[in-house]
């Protein structure tokens, strides 16, 4: 009996806590229930309010459409060309390194003349909005670039319009030719007009664009010609026009060969000139070393920069020639007989090549002419045999070894193992006003011996330390690099150019 009590009391209490249980359960299917009726009621409430700020967006765009419609509605024609003029080419403000094909500025006009009528008719009329002749690779040249050249030179008008073509000699063009003749053609007959013109020739029906400097070119103010291709036929252009406001004058063709018109070019403050004279070959730039002469004696007075690729043709120089250059500030020469010819009394900037790329080894006194220079770059690899003549610039606050791509060729300066061994030793004092050096040559190591480097930097800052009252060598204040170098050599180079 006393079993069946204790076995009735836990089936009463098993069932009591069932009943608990499904009465709290209950519950929460009803709190659950409520609550999903509140997500609905929530999610239909977020749907509007969605609904809503779509709404309210949309109408605030076309509110700020509609105020941007009013506000140039109101805008007087005089503030929108300054506008245009903001978004479109300034040749003032271009840099040698922006003289490409830039599609966001070749689209700027048409995108301009698109936004509504009034623009339209306001971008058409204003001529100088159309100037830009820019071109794409020849990979890339198709008829709408035919058509774009042409609509340029008919919206233009007659204002002075900017060509660009650096074309690849190594491109195919078995699908590109016909445009970029049409092209050339249309360029050709811009003589008057042209006030830049960079043009990189590739084959023959590429020259007829020059045909446009056979006669005056008025407004001509930068002419940069470079033949592309070693295949290229030899052509003889004529003489160069009448161009009175030309400021810059790059030739690095070795298949174009030009005679200088009796002009003064008194504007005229960079030349680079790139050709060889001694390679059979090839034909001389520009007719020949009398023509180079002649370049140089009309424009001696203005030049404040001057880049010579080329070898000196020392049969027309013969050993009398001394061109005077009172206003030159920087000089970049590939062979060191340039400096025989040439007295710059105002240089600040020389760049020089190594003798592996000349003829023959420069005399002791090649560079003493150009003595006042103060920074000096070196852009192809350099020896201890380089030392002789580098050692007459007395002068030389900045030695720079960097890479360079004048004029389309590749360059990287680098210094032999012995170079700066050879500095060191070299008597008297190398570069007595030496400050800053810089490696600027993208290599991923360091372009000189990291030993021959720490070398050179205690022989001249711990000894310009140690006898301050009798220095005669300046120390060096700042090293510079293009990448990282390793630590011990950062800490070291750092300790060093800290003495004082």
């Amino acid at each position: 009996m006393s079993l069946f009590n204790t076995i009735s009391q836990a089936l009463t209490t098993e069932r009591m806590a069932l009943q608990h249980f499904q009465t709290s359960l209950g519950e929460v299917e009803l709190r659950l229930a409520r609550q999903r009726t509140e997500v609905v009621i929530s999610e239909g409430h977020r749907q509007f309010l969605e609904t809503r700020a779509t709404a309210v967006e949309s109408t605030c765009a076309d509110m700020l459409w509609q105020l941007k419609r009013e506000f140039f509605n109101i805008v007087s024609s005089e503030v929108l060309l300054l506008i245009f003029q903001d978004v479109t080419p300034d040749l003032n403000e271009w840099s040698t390194d922006e003289l490409y094909f830039d599609i966001h500025l070749a689209r700027a006009p048409f995108r301009l003349a698109a936004v509504c009528k009034r623009w339209r008719c306001l971008a058409t009329s204003t001529s100088t909005l159309w100037t830009y002749l820019a071109l794409p690779a020849l990979r890339y040249l198709t008829q709408a670039d035919v058509g774009r050249v042409s609509c340029l030179i008919r919206r233009s008008q007659q204002a002075p319009v900017d060509v660009i073509a650096r074309w690849n000699w190594a491109e195919s063009t078995k699908t590109t030719g016909p445009h970029a003749n049409a092209i050339s053609q249309l360029i050709g007959s811009l003589g008057h007009r042209i006030r830049l013109i960079h043009w990189t020739c590739k084959r023959e029906s590429d020259y007829v664009a020059l045909e446009a400097l056979r006669g005056p070119t008025p407004h001509l103010k930068q002419l940069r010609v470079r033949s592309a291709s070693q295949g290229a036929p030899s052509i003889h252009i004529g003489f160069l026009p009448s161009a009175p406001r030309l400021k810059v004058l790059e030739w690095t063709s070795n298949h174009i060969s030009w005679s200088f018109a009796a002009q003064q070019y008194t504007a005229l403050t960079v030349l680079t000139v790139w050709g060889y004279h001694n390679v059979a070959s090839l034909p001389p730039i520009m007719g020949d070393g009398l023509e180079m002469l002649k370049l140089l004696r009309i424009v001696s007075n203005n030049l404040e920069e001057l880049n010579l690729g080329n070898s000196v043709d020392g049969v027309a120089f013969g050993e009398s020639v001394c061109l005077e250059l009172p206003r030159l500030t920087t000089l970049r020469i590939r062979d060191w007989d340039w400096a025989r010819y040439l007295r710059a009394p105002a240089l600040q900037k020389v760049a020089v090549s190594s003798t592996a790329w000349q003829r023959t080894t420069p005399p002791s006194d090649a560079l003493q002419s150009f003595a006042r220079a103060t920074h000096l770059e070196l852009f192809t690899p350099c020896d201890a045999n380089d030392i002789v003549g580098l050692a007459q610039l007395v002068n030389i606050v900045t030695l720079e070894i960097c890479a360079t791509t004048w004029i389309g060729y590749e360059s990287v300066g680098d210094l032999s193992e012995n170079f700066l061994a050879e500095a060191i030793a070299h008597d008297p004092s190398i570069w007595p006003k030496l400050k800053h050096l810089r490696f600027d040559t993208g290599f991923m190591q360091c372009p000189v011996s990291d030993t021959d480097l720490v070398a050179f930097l205690r022989s001249r800052n711990e000894r310009a330390a140690t006898q301050p009252e009798e220095r005669v060598v300046s120390r060096i204040a700042s090293v510079t690099f293009d990448h990282g170098l390793p630590g011990w050599l950062v800490q070291e180079v750092s300790r060093l150019t800290a003495l004082s």
